[in-house]
């Protein structure tokens, strides 16, 4: 059977492509050789058409390795070995003057072709996705490369144009090279011309180039594109500096006297806006930047392209920015901070327009927004190019106190003495804010010169004080309701506790807000309403101490504890822990016996009038409110309520 076929096969081949031309296959060395004189005669018109003839030997397309074109063919015809998939090797005679369309299309296993010195043209996609192809070198009496020829030659790194200076589009488009050069002449980069190859990373256009078409850079990884001429090409269709490099940006240098708005315009309209650095040509190492151009854009201008002397220009937007020339140019003093400079970039250097939000001008400015009821006078003492020096006075109302400032933002520095001080100098590089508090104060009480009152509405039912490190609220009824966007009195107080005193009925709105540093609450047995906001924004509260049997109301239990709903332990009697964690859902109830026996006990605790209690015991431990061991203090201790625990019962005692 085998013996059969290759008879069948060698009768095929003794039939003419052409009057001229003949073929023969070689099964023992896998080779197809044509001979005769003239042309292949043409399978096929249009690929893509109706008219679309096989050639006679492409039933082998998958046997054969090798092809030979002897002398005296002088074309290789169209689709002549298309999708010869096996194709290594490819003889061609000097006498072949054309490689027609599509001629080698798909011959994944070519590595290399030597082309015979007197061919003159090719046909589009005579080498289309020969993905193995690695080099090539374009004989001299060839022009003109058309459309698609080398598209998605993947492997194709090195090539010799010869005296190619015309391509048509997509000529390049995948292919693998590294380095490329533009031959001088050439006038257009054709249509995709280097589309997606992405290997490149430097390439200069020579000075013919007069037109860059659509696409011509598009995705590709470019650092660094050089245009060499005097004159800008004209920039047709879309997409032409679209890049698709993953970091930094797309260097593009352009001769200097071509570098003009135009120019600059033309590149970002056609794709090179958002990752592309536009700069005039310089010597390697040069680089000139802006820090923000969102809020500085910097123009680069010539001066005098022959001295290399440009102009850099950096538009602050508003007052509310400033100009500091750095990097490893020496610009001078006086011009450190000018928005505008001229520097000789004759050799390399950096020079790095540093924009940051300020002013570089006497129109520095200094505002105070003021918290609770006072004034602020804010006075210029002096200004310099980078700088200016306020004196700051705060005068509180009637009824208030100054309690401190606080910068707004970053910028102002102060010190603790500053912090708390009601005038104050301070140095500024630009403008900025500052908030000042007042707090309200009440010195017509008969208690104390220094009381502080906290109840509902004004009222100086409820009072409050530091005493240590723990805040104590007194009193009784309500507190005052707060806002969370404002401090409340005692905001600015440095404690890590608060105690609330029986008596006190509710947990104002917001009270303890934003207080950072509170770690544990104690609330009595007579509070029956926590407000909104009450607890919220406190980050480092570990505990809440309620004493009561009965769970308080809330007004809304996810913004009284919000932010810190997770973290919080809420710390209850025994005996109501069910009822607790009835109403604060999903929060951490625990059983601490916080709550004490308020009975007579004279025969166990008698409370002296210097601090000391006295406990006719031997064995027993003092707590305070919030569950600290004050055993060891006894005689030293504040005027407050107490817990003495002697034989697994609780005891209060109350220091005056």
């Amino acid at each position: 059977m085998r013996k059969l076929f290759i008879a069948i096969t060698t009768a095929m081949s003794l039939l003419s492509a052409s009057a001229e031309v003949t073929y023969k296959y070689d099964e023992s060395t896998k080779t197809l050789t044509f001979s005769g004189e003239g042309e292949m005669e043409v399978y096929t018109t249009d690929i893509f058409g109706d008219t679309y003839i096989n050639p006679a030997w492409s039933n082998l397309k998958e046997d054969v390795e090798n092809v030979v074109i002897n002398e005296g063919v002088t074309n290789i015809g169209k689709h002549a070995f298309m999708s010869f998939s096996k194709l290594q090797d490819v003889k061609i005679a000097s006498t072949v003057e054309i490689i027609d369309v599509a001629a080698f299309e798909e011959c994944t296993s070519l590595t290399e072709i030597i082309l015979p010195e007197g061919l003159k043209e090719f046909g589009e996609e005579a080498f289309f996705g020969c993905s193995s192809l690695t080099s090539i070198s374009i004989p001299e009496k060839v022009t003109y490369l058309p459309g698609y020829i080398f598209q998605s030659c993947k492997s194709l790194k090195n090539i010799n144009l010869g005296n190619v200076k015309k391509f048509g589009p997509q000529v390049f488009q995948y292919c693998g090279f590294e380095t490329f050069e533009i031959p001088e002449g050439t006038k257009t980069l054709s249509e995709n011309m280097f589309f997606s190859c992405d290997k490149i990373k430097t390439i200069d256009v020579p000075a013919s180039v007069e037109e860059i078409e659509s696409g011509a850079f598009y995705y590709c990884e470019l650092d660094t594109i050089k245009f060499l001429g005097e004159t800008f090409p004209k920039l047709t269709g879309f997409n032409n500096f679209t890049m698709h490099k993953e970091e930094g940006d797309v260097v593009i240098s352009i001769n200097c006297n071509a570098y003009t708005e135009e120019a600059i315009e033309a590149i970002k309209s056609h794709g090179g806006a958002y990752d592309t650095k536009i700069i005039p040509s310089w010597p390697d190492g040069v680089e000139v930047y802006s820090t923000s151009n969102a809020y500085g854009p910097l123009t680069i201008t010539p001066v005098d392209c022959d001295k290399n002397l440009y102009k850099l220009s950096v538009d602050l937007w508003t007052s509310s920015y400033q100009v500091t020339w750095e990097g490893t140019y020496d610009v001078p003093e006086s011009d450190l901070h000018k928005t505008e400079i001229v520097v000789d970039l004759s050799t390399p250097a950096t020079v790095i327009a540093n924009v940051e939000y300020g002013s570089n001008s006497s129109n520095i400015s200094l505002s105070a927004d003021v918290y609770g009821k006072g004034k602020v006078d804010v006075e210029k003492l002096s200004s310099s190019s980078t700088s200016a020096t306020f004196k700051l006075t705060a005068t509180p109302d009637e009824g208030y106190k100054f309690s401190r400032w606080e910068p707004f933002g970053f910028g102002i520095q102060l010190t603790e003495a500053q912090k708390t001080s009601p005038e104050i100098e301070i140095t500024i590089t630009y403008t900025n804010y500052i908030d000042a508090y007042f707090t309200k104060v009440d010195t017509t009480g008969p208690e104390s010169p220094d009381v502080n009152y906290c109840g509902k509405d004004g009222g100086k039912n409820a009072t409050w004080k530091v005493q240590n490190d723990t805040l104590f609220i007194l009193g009784e009824g309500e507190m005052e309701d707060y806002s969370i966007y404002d401090d409340t009195p005692f905001y600015f107080e440095n404690y890590t506790y608060i105690y609330v005193g029986e008596g006190i009925t509710n947990v104002g709105e917001a009270s303890f807000a934003n207080l950072y540093n509170i770690k544990e609450v104690y609330l009595p047995s007579t509070i029956t309403k926590v407000g909104i906001d009450a607890f919220a924004y406190c980050e480092e509260l570990e505990k809440i101490y309620f004493a009561g049997a009965t769970p308080p109301t809330f007004d809304n239990l996810s913004f009284i504890f919000d932010e810190i709903k997770d973290l919080v332990k809420i710390v209850v009697p025994c005996d109501a822990v069910n009822a607790y964690a009835e109403v604060m859902t999903d929060m951490n109830v625990i059983c601490e016996n916080v709550s004490v026996d308020d009975v007579d006990a004279d025969d166990v605790v008698v409370v002296a009038a210097d601090g000391r209690i006295s406990v006719n015991r031997d064995e027993y431990k003092i707590f305070d409110t919030l569950g600290r061991d004050l055993t060891s203090s006894n005689g030293s201790l504040t005027s407050g309520v107490y817990v003495v625990r002697i034989e697994g019962k609780a005891y209060k005692a109350v220091v005056k």
